[in-house]
């Protein structure tokens, strides 16, 4: 080889350097690259000042807090798989390190560091900002906290003290349980008979005791 094919072949080998040092953390090397194209418009738009849908979204969350994060610790890829004719994107599991802020439901306290990931992210964006303020909706899994890709994060930018605290009153709301309403059975109209007042051994008794009551006035009579 030729020291001008030498040159050329060394950039080459550069870039594919640098391309392995990109590869996910904690993904194999042979993972495919996250699939282009930004975050579904969805993912995220959460209005944190609608009190029922926030109620709503954190239905099944353990932990629901506002934080700010601090900085993207780690990236697995999840190549997308075909099955016949369908094809499914490339999903990517997120590790923030993230700081609470204000601890809505849960046992989190303010000011702690805690890693929450994001599982399932669709598109090659990140969705979430580094010093920006979130309102999390998580399952605490023991070492992580665990958030839906889509739906286990708001923005927080515009929560203040009276919105969070209309949120918390409607997560820790003892639900409402109906007033007890007497009716009257069907078919009630008359008095009941003697087999709906007394059991029917308590009926055959009393019976009994009517004949013989009957009895005795007969023979009275006749003597």
């Amino acid at each position: 080889m030729t020291p001008r094919r030498l040159l050329l072949a060394a950039p080459a080998a550069l870039a594919a350097a640098a391309a392995g040092l990109l590869l996910p953390l904690g993904g194999p090397a042979s993972a495919a690259p996250a699939a282009a194209g930004p975050i579904p418009p969805g993912c995220g738009a959460l209005d944190v000042t609608d009190t029922q849908a926030v109620a709503a979204n954190a239905e099944g969350a353990s932990d629901v807090f506002v934080g700010r994060v601090v900085r993207l610790d780690r990236v697995r890829v999840h190549p997308g798989a075909t099955s016949g004719t369908t094809t499914s994107p490339a999903t990517r599991d997120l590790l923030y390190d993230v700081l609470v802020d204000v601890p809505v439901t849960g046992d989190l306290a303010a000011d702690r560091r805690v890693d929450v990931v994001l599982v399932g992210v669709e598109g090659g964006e990140e969705p979430l900002r580094r010093s920006r303020r979130y309102l999390f909706f998580a399952t605490d899994e023991g070492s992580v906290l665990r958030a839906d890709g889509c739906d286990g994060y708001a923005s927080g930018t515009s929560l203040d003290a009276a919105t969070l605290e209309e949120i918390r009153t409607a997560l820790t709301a003892e639900p409402e349980t109906p007033d007890a309403v007497l009716s009257k059975p069907e078919g009630s109209d008359g008095p009941p008979d003697l087999g709906r007042v007394v059991a029917p051994g308590a009926a055959v008794s009393l019976i009994g005791i009517l004949g013989l009551v009957l009895i005795s006035r007969v023979g009275r009579h006749r003597g």
